[in-house]
């Protein structure tokens, strides 16, 4: 029997809900969910159909619906999470558990860190690819759900390369930087799939990823961010212009930050997020569109629909090189990403 998505728990006890009210039944667990009924029956019988929930014409309501809910709490029960910090002030990051010892960098208001574990006053945390410090005075314990993918891993094409078909017929090419899902391997070759084909590309010609990674399309002019190997967000983005093209490649983040002052020749921005990851040329992911925060601050400067354009559309309004988003996604990465998490800019 198949387990039921989050979105198929809230719609399904709404079902419910609404079943029990026009019924004048009682006596489930049902009973018990706080849900408005807002759906009709037609469609829960639809729903039973396709998550292969036994439905007679009769229908058995408190045996069904009963049956549908226990499937939501045994995912629930099966869920995994990973232990995390959050910052509620900027703190810093030490190489141990001394407020005297040397720091590795700061963890800004909001962001998050793994959790290892506790000493003496502090979380062990990993960051950037090593076991760190910071105070438990200036950050709060959280969790956060760990996704469950049918991709094995995820790789990017190391050069130009073909991608082949099981009789070994080239499908096409994939452009360096190309991001791959890898759904199974044979031999020397993975299976994957990308935006535009589904195929077999050789080992030697991949680079392996985490399971974290934002990849930047500048073709597409999206940005997916990948968790546990899921797809978690895809985000509408507008990229550099011509002459300030974004630059391709992996670029690991190096800081994140919120409430900036970005400055170039001829323009200031002020912005809510900003997280870093080209060094060389100060290129940042950050929020671009017009909006004024609770204290009262302007932000921003693009109207929202700029992101409803078309990919040529916002060639031509494109930004000086930064990865503009709007304020809602780029708080959502500011909160979800770290430092140290690849950033792939492909075409």
């Amino acid at each position: 029997m198949k387990k039921l998505t989050i979105f198929d728990r809230v719609l399904t006890l709404t079902l419910a809900t609404t079943i029990l009210t026009s019924c004048g039944l009682k006596e489930t667990k049902a009973e018990t969910m706080e849900i408005a009924p807002e759906v009709i029956y037609e469609q829960f019988r639809e729903i039973t159909e396709e998550k292969e929930i036994e439905a007679n014409e009769e229908l058995d309501q408190i045996e069904i619906i009963d049956k549908a809910i226990n499937l939501c709490e045994e995912e629930d029960e099966e869920q995994e999470y990973n232990p995390i910090v959050r910052a509620t002030s900027n703190v810093n990051i030490r190489v141990s558990s001394n407020l005297e010892s040397d720091t590795l960098g700061v963890l800004s208001e909001g962001c998050k860190l793994y959790k290892i574990g506790e000493v003496d006053g502090f979380y062990m945390v990993y960051y950037n690819g090593n076991i760190a410090y910071v105070s438990k005075d200036f950050v709060r314990e959280e969790t956060e759900p760990i996704y469950k993918s049918d991709i094995t891993k995820l790789v990017y094409i190391n050069n130009d390369t073909p991608i082949f078909n099981e009789q070994g017929e080239t499908l096409g090419t994939l452009p360096q930087y190309e991001v791959c899902e890898v759904y199974g391997e044979e031999g020397n070759t993975y299976k994957v799939k990308t935006i535009d084909f589904s195929g077999n590309v050789l080992k030697s010609d991949c680079i392996d990823l985490p399971t974290e990674v934002i990849v930047v399309d500048l073709s597409e002019q999206v940005l997916n961010y990948y968790k546990d190997n899921t797809n978690v967000r895809t985000v509408s983005v507008i990229t550099g212009k011509k002459g300030h093209e974004t630059s391709v490649g992996v670029f690991p983040i190096y800081a994140m930050q919120r409430n900036q002052t970005l400055r170039g020749e001829n323009y200031a921005s002020y912005v809510s997020f900003k997280i870093a990851f080209d060094g060389e040329r100060k290129i940042y992911i950050h929020d671009s569109d017009y909006h004024v925060d609770p204290n009262g601050f302007k932000h921003g400067w693009r109207p929202l629909d700029d992101f409803d354009k078309t990919a040529e559309e916002k060639h031509q309004i494109g930004s000086h090189g930064c990865v503009n988003t709007k304020y809602e996604d780029a708080e959502y990465l500011y909160e979800n990403t770290s430092v140290g998490v690849p950033v792939i800019v492909k075409h």
